[in-house]
C-alpha cells in the first residue's frame, strides 16, 4: 500500500523519476533457496521492471536509475526486508519511499508483502504495484 505522508502531492510535478536499486543488505532469508546472490538479483530486476514500467506509462520526460537525485526529480528509493517461500508462495516484504530530489522530503511511503507463484514472478509483481502507484497518484483529485 502507497499512503502519503502528508497531503497528496500529484507526480505530475516532476519531468523527471529515478530509481534506486532496492537494498539487500538487512534483508532476512528463511530458506536455503534465498542466498544473498538471489535477493540482489531480484533487487536489479524489480529495477529493470519498474524502469519499464514507468517508461510504458509515457508521464514522464525521463526514467533514470541512479543512486543521485537529479534535479527536478522524484526518486523512489526502498529495500527488501525479508524473501521467503510459504505454503506454495513465494513471498518479498518490501518498503520505501518515494522522495521529492530538492527538498529531501518522502512524499509517499509504501509497505506490503507481495506473494507470488514463481520467484521468477516476484519482481515483477512489486514493479507493477509500484508503477500503479505512480500512476494513481501523478494528480491528485480534489474530493467533493
Amino acid at each position: 500500500m502507497v499512503k502519503p505522508t502528508a497531503q497528496c502531492v500529484p507526480l505530475n510535478q516532476y519531468g523527471k523519476i529515478a530509481i534506486v536499486d532496492f537494498k539487500t543488505d538487512r534483508t532476512i532469508t528463511t530458506e536455503e533457496w534465498s542466498t544473498p546472490q538471489i535477493v540482489r538479483n531480484s533487487s536489479r530486476l524489480i529495477t529493470e521492471h519498474l524502469k519499464d514500467r514507468l517508461n510504458d506509462l509515457k508521464k514522464f520526460n525521463e526514467v533514470v536509475v541512479t543512486d543521485e537525485c537529479p534535479q527536478g526529480a522524484m526518486k523512489i528509493v526502498g529495500e527488501i526486508n525479508t524473501f521467503y517461500h510459504n505454503k506454495r508462495r513465494f513471498h518479498a516484504s518490501v518498503k520505501g519511499d518515494f522522495v521529492d530530489c530538492k527538498t529531501g522530503v518522502s512524499l509517499y511511503k509504501f509497505d506490503w508483502d507481495e506473494p507470488a507463484k514463481t520467484i521468477a514472478n516476484l519482481p515483477q509483481r512489486i514493479a507493477i504495484r509500484l508503477s500503479v502507484a505512480v500512476d494513481k497518484q501523478f494528480i491528485c483529485e480534489k474530493k467533493p
